[in-house]
């Protein structure tokens, strides 16, 4: 009538039941990290990535900060968009799906940082806990250029336990020229695609830097051979 979880060989066993509903489950399968259940008058129900599971540890509690290894990701576009009123699933966010641990929130001014490597070591993208300058008070605006923290449009979750957050696979979004504006303008500052490769997600949070391997692949479903790229920087004078 639901799901355990142990994690001394069965030693012990705890609920796994999170928001599946009491039915009985027929069924149990492991496919490419995620947990199926094939329930008896509930359809499927699907925990998406359960590698964070198999790295839990009595010692982990006890650690400030934990950065868990990311599963293997997948270079896909989904454009598939449901029509308005049909029954479906939701589905996980596409691109690199990183958790970490914190066993403490960080303070006011305190940041927490998540940094995309590349094979070189080179940072491809960056995200923060801070919020947009924009979005910051008028007497904080100024005080977050002056520190030059990393300050992104979309803050990344920084809360006591467990946090999850995805790398949606691109690099870091071209700068905007301030005072203009065009309606495709939004999406035309994306950064470019990463490429299918090994790459290291690297997370700062109180006093600590962790790092952990992080590999793409190319869509399994696109038989196209690979080309090779160049990159092209712009100056303005």
């Amino acid at each position: 009538m639901g799901v355990m979880v142990s994690f001394d060989d069965g030693g012990h066993w705890q609920s796994l039941q999170l928001n599946l509903p009491p039915s009985p489950g027929h069924d149990l399968i492991v496919k490419n990290d995620d947990l199926v259940v094939a329930t008896h008058g509930r359809s499927f129900w699907v925990l998406d990535d359960i590698s964070p599971l198999r790295e839990l540890t009595p010692e982990l509690a006890a650690k400030s900060v934990y950065l868990f290894g990311p599963r293997l990701a997948y270079r896909t576009q989904i454009s598939y968009r449901p029509a308005h009123g049909e029954p479906v699933g939701e589905k996980p966010q596409t691109g690199a799906t990183l958790y970490y641990y914190l066993r403490t929130a960080p303070q006011e001014k305190a940041e927490v940082k998540l940094e995309i490597l590349d094979g070189h070591g080179r940072v491809v993208r960056l995200y923060s806990s801070r919020k947009q300058a924009s979005e910051l008070p008028a007497e904080a605006q100024e005080e977050a250029e002056e520190a030059g923290g990393a300050v992104t449009k979309e803050p990344i979750p920084a809360e006591a336990g467990l946090n999850r957050f995805t790398w949606d696979l691109r690099y870091q979004p071209a700068a905007k020229v301030s005072g203009y504006s065009l309606w495709e303008y939004e999406s035309g500052t994306e950064g470019p695609r990463a490429l299918p490769g090994n790459y290291q997600v690297r997370l700062t949070a109180a006093g600590e830097t962790l790092t952990a391997p992080l590999e793409v692949k190319l869509d399994p479903r696109v038989k196209t051979a690979r080309r090779e790229t160049c990159r092209v920087n712009l100056t303005s004078q």
